[in-house]
């Protein structure tokens, strides 16, 4: 690196310094310019000292030789001489006005500070702030008072007589409540009330630890004990978690503040549970306000708790808590509802067996209607054919070679074949083909049985899951499938027939189709050539909801 060199030409005499005030200085034209400004000592810094100028304060550094020589300054009203500068963010945005002195030479002594300031006449509490006590100006007032909490290097709270005040300060010396104390500080205004910045302490005394005065929300709420020791009774609604802190949110009468309970560590003590009802002892400071005017009025306020110690339980929450409210209300919801899923399911299961129960019932009575009738045609048709091919029998064995004889014969083989169908219908009655393998199997039984009395090739095929179907229904579409293959090999003559079933999503379908000799569907025989097939078909479909369609042409098959 290029070393630089410098040449000294000469002496000459520094600029005067200008006069400037605060608003100039925190304007950040005046960064490193020779500066002239004048204010109220208020405190010692690291780096020196504080400096209370027009609305706002200075920092101000000085060189290490003189730092031992500002104590005397506090409270005292200088000039200073020297350069402007400023504290800067990354930003590179002005933040806060500097100054700094060079020498002794530099500082001016306007009015000193008292030589032993805690010689000075205690002011009254009330009276700070007011106007016969401003008229001197921004210099420490004394005062004294009983501690009521402390924060080391923070604040401190005094009580004179009932009036609570706040004092901010960087001491950290010990102190206990009870103590005595007296108090040097630069009077400010608070959120609400006066309070001292700035302040320095000595002990005086010890003693009985103050009590607190019982407060109601309304009154706090008014300012009444701004910065004074009270205790208030609420409703604990809940606890927050802070970094360091427990925020208490409180009820009581129609009002809700916040209490708050600084800690050491970030190890919270055990609270009470939320709806506990507490008396709470803490500092009521006003934390908003309202102007109406020239008048400030309080708005809202909270609590400085002390300590752990400050809560007291008066009285547990309740065993019917809100949250005990909601979790009962949602057992009760839960159990309802499962009441409601269980009645349900019972009523469909009921349902279902109610179904089961009538199709049952229907079921036994086809089955009873068909022994019935079984049983009828055993014994009254049946019998009455068994007797008149006993008679014919006898007559023909009486007349031989006579053309009425051959007629005879053929009328009893008319009668044995009707005896055989009455004895197979019998048998069909006798016989549950639907309760043994349901429609399919049953329309493949009678389909194989109708092809052993014929040469006719039947083709039955069942398209789609098989489900089960009232036994009504099953009833007539086998009689109707069964109407409809006799049908087709006694009156059409066909060679083949193919009987198709069905199982379709919204119903069930059934087709029978033959290739014989056919007819024209509008002309199909009925009442009048004493045929009764197509019409039973009909009838058996009106009765189970079903549409009946019949396609037929001459020489095209059924």
């Amino acid at each position: 690196m290029r070393e630089l060199s410098r040449t000294e030409l000469g002496y000459a005499e520094l600029p005067e310094p200008r006069r400037r005030t605060y608003e100039q200085m925190t304007s950040g034209q005046e960064d490193c310019q020779l500066a002239e400004i004048e204010g109220i000592v208020r405190s010692l810094t690291s780096e020196g000292v504080l400096l209370a100028m027009g609305n706002g304060r200075v920092e101000v550094g000085c060189s290490t030789a003189l730092v031992d020589d500002l104590e005397r300054l506090v409270d005292a009203r200088v000039q200073l001489k020297g350069v402007v500068s400023g504290r800067f963010n990354e930003k590179r945005q002005w933040i806060a006005p500097r100054f700094t002195v060079s020498s002794r030479d530099a500082i001016t002594v306007l009015h000193p500070a008292p030589a032993n300031p805690f010689d000075a006449p205690a002011h009254s509490v009330e009276d700070l702030l007011r106007w016969e006590l401003n008229k001197a100006g921004r210099h420490r007032v004394k005062v004294r008072g009983v501690v009521t909490h402390y924060e080391p290097g923070v604040a401190v709270f005094i009580r004179e007589g009932s009036t609570g005040l706040q004092i901010r300060t960087n001491e950290t010396e010990p102190l206990a409540l009870g103590d005595a104390v007296e108090v040097l500080g630069f009077p400010a205004p608070g959120t609400y009330s006066a309070l001292l910045e700035d302040a320095v302490f000595r002990r005086t005394g010890k003693v009985p630890e103050p009590q607190p005065f019982r407060a109601t929300p309304e009154q706090l709420r008014r300012g009444g004990w701004d910065g004074g020791l009270v205790m208030v009774r609420g409703l604990l609604l809940e606890s927050v978690r802070q970094q360091r802190a427990r925020l208490l949110v409180i009820q009581a009468d129609d009002s809700i503040f916040h209490a708050q309970l600084s800690l050491e560590s970030e190890e919270a003590p055990e609270l009470p549970a939320a709806g506990s009802l507490l008396d709470l002892t803490g500092i009521s400071v006003v934390a908003e306000t309202t102007t109406d005017g020239a008048r400030l009025s309080p708005r809202t306020f909270s609590l400085l708790l002390r300590s752990a110690a400050d809560i007291s339980v008066i009285e547990p929450p309740a065993w019917w808590s809100a949250r005990r409210l909601w979790q009962a209300l949602g057992v009760i919801s839960a159990t309802a509802l499962g009441i409601l899923l269980w009645v349900w399911l019972l009523r469909r299961q009921v349902h279902a067996q109610t179904t089961a129960l009538k199709e049952q019932a229907h079921r036994e009575a086809i089955l009873e209607e068909r022994t019935r009738i079984a049983q009828e045609l055993h014994d009254t048709l049946d019998q009455e054919l068994t007797g008149i091919s006993l008679q014919l029998n006898a007559a023909v064995s009486q007349i031989k070679d006579d053309p009425v004889s051959r007629r005879l014969e053929v009328v009893n083989r008319l009668l044995k074949r009707s005896q055989s169908e009455v004895r197979r219908s019998v048998w069909d009655l006798r016989r549950p083909a639907l309760e043994s393998g349901g429609l399919a199997a049953a329309i493949k039984q009678t389909a194989a049985q109708l092809r052993n009395d014929s040469t006719s090739l039947i083709d039955v095929q069942v398209h789609g899951v098989a489900t089960s179907l009232p036994a009504l229904v099953e009833h007539h579409l086998l009689r109707i499938a069964a109407e409809a293959v006799t049908n087709a090999f006694k009156h059409a003559s066909a060679s083949r027939i193919r009987v198709e079933l069905f199982y379709e999503r919204n119903g069930v379908r059934l087709c029978v189709e033959d290739d014989g000799r056919g007819f024209v569907a509008e002309q199909a025989p009925g009442h009048a050539s004493g045929h009764f097939g197509l019409i039973g078909m009909h009838e058996r479909s009106r009765k189970i909801g079903a549409v009946f369609l019949l396609h037929s042409e001459p020489r095209q098959g059924t």
